[in-house]
């Protein structure tokens, strides 16, 4: 993922994650045209959506303090009775996290026909609240369970969680001002712990992750987040749902359009057998590691033929550095078997060395940190070295290389050694 993607899927999280479109349904549609697939990188996903509940804590600073600073009087205040309604709503949602997890993510694959068809039922969601009675009541313990299990049901792609529970709200005959904070504030708790979840993943790390797309998704989905959460309290209150109806009605017709229309011209590709088996050759690009490639070719060959795969055997024949860039052997089916012949085939490589200079990780991933004078060393001292390195090799593993140590890869030691460092003062 480069920065532009980053840039731009940054965006999308902060802008939907608020507005009523579906920031799900959005990510996933821009899968399929940007051939991204966020969840490749979990830092990415935990990064941004750490940053919309950031906006959020930003936009609703006071009322969280005045919240939070009553709740631990003790007492059967308001603020007690506000808190043990987040609790309430949280309840279905944490039943499907706990019990339909993996069914959940199997809906996450960049399937247009289940994203469009969510899309319209957000649409018609919010187009009732259109037609509904205007009342005034507070959010009671059966509004805030009610609103809970729309917000479970915003799990699938498609449906807009801050639609479908502000929807709910309003249906139920809340004020329109509590219905638009209670909906921001309910999903802080889930978010986080989701977030913390995922850190616990032992493979979060173990996948090259440039900086500079990780800062500028966080960004963009903190600053657009920011500004999407005090734009639709106003909307709320103006009681403008309709547009988005709208808006969720076309964006889903388009995107079951686009779904038939893509199937059609799978029909027109019966000389791809990637069950039986096929070799693939990927000019890789720079920042992907060999894992992005393979999962984005697993997922785009079994969303293209699906329901025919559920599943397809995806593997490459030999790693590439992220930072490198070049011919990737992919095989799939029963070809995978054939990954061990390819890697022990004869490769060429090209790179350029720069002379006086080394870094801890022997490769562009870390900054110098060594200097030396280069004024003796000549082409013809250099042709003399390089011969040394004909044949065959006896080399130690660097710090920073994908051999395993107890399970795990050496270069994941390496960079928590080198976060500690930076960490200590006076360094």
């Amino acid at each position: 993922m480069n920065w532009i993607e980053a840039l731009i899927l940054g965006i999308i999280q902060g802008l939907t994650e608020f507005l009523p479109v579906s920031s799900s349904g959005h990510l996933e549609i821009s899968k399929v045209i940007l051939g991204v697939n966020p969840e490749n990188s979990l830092l990415f996903t935990v990064l941004v959506h750490g940053a919309t509940v950031l906006s959020t804590i930003v936009v609703f600073w006071k009322d969280i303090v005045i919240i939070i600073r009553e709740f631990f009087k003790f007492k059967w205040n308001f603020e007690t009775q506000y808190v043990v309604k987040i609790f309430i709503s949280m309840i279905p949602v944490l039943i499907v996290g706990l019990f339909f997890k993996d069914i959940v993510e199997g809906f996450f694959t960049g399937n247009l026909l289940i994203v469009g068809s969510m899309l319209l039922v957000t649409a018609t969601l919010l187009a009732f609240t259109y037609y509904a009675r205007q009342r005034e009541k507070n959010i009671s313990y059966t509004d805030a369970f009610v609103i809970g299990i729309a917000q479970a049901f915003a799990v699938m792609p498609g449906i807009s969680r801050s639609g479908a529970t502000i929807a709910t709200g309003l249906l139920l005959g809340n004020k329109k001002v509590n219905v638009a904070r209670f909906s921001f504030l309910m999903v802080l708790i889930p978010i986080i712990g989701g977030n913390i979840l995922d850190l616990k993943d032992a493979e979060m790390l173990s996948h090259s992750a440039s900086v500079i797309p990780l800062v500028v998704g966080f960004l963009a989905a903190f600053i657009s987040g920011l500004l999407a959460c005090k734009w639709m309290i106003k909307i709320v209150q103006n009681g403008r749902l309709i547009y988005f109806a709208i808006y969720c009605a076309i964006i889903g017709s388009l995107a079951l359009s686009y779904h038939f229309l893509d199937n059609r011209t799978v029909i027109a590709m019966p000389e791809y057998h990637f069950r039986e088996g096929e070799v693939l050759l990927v000019d890789k690009p720079l920042g992907w590691t060999s894992f992005d490639v393979v999962n984005k070719l697993r997922y785009k060959i079994t969303d293209l033929y699906r329901p025919e795969f559920k599943r397809i055997k995806v593997g490459h024949a030999g790693t590439l550095d992220p930072l490198a860039t070049g011919l990737l052997i992919v095989c799939t089916g029963q070809k995978t078997k054939q990954t061990d012949q390819y890697q022990q085939k004869e490769k060429t490589y090209t790179g350029t060395i720069e002379l006086g200079k080394t870094t801890p990780s022997y490769d562009k991933e870390t900054a110098p940190d060594q200097t030396y004078k280069t004024d003796h060393i000549t082409e013809e001292s250099i042709r003399r070295v390089a011969k040394k390195f004909i044949g065959k090799q006896m080399q130690h593993p660097p710090v920073f290389s994908a051999r395993k140590i107890e399970g795990k890869r050496a270069y994941r030691y390496a960079r928590n050694r080198r976060r500690s460092k930076n960490r200590t003062p006076g360094n």
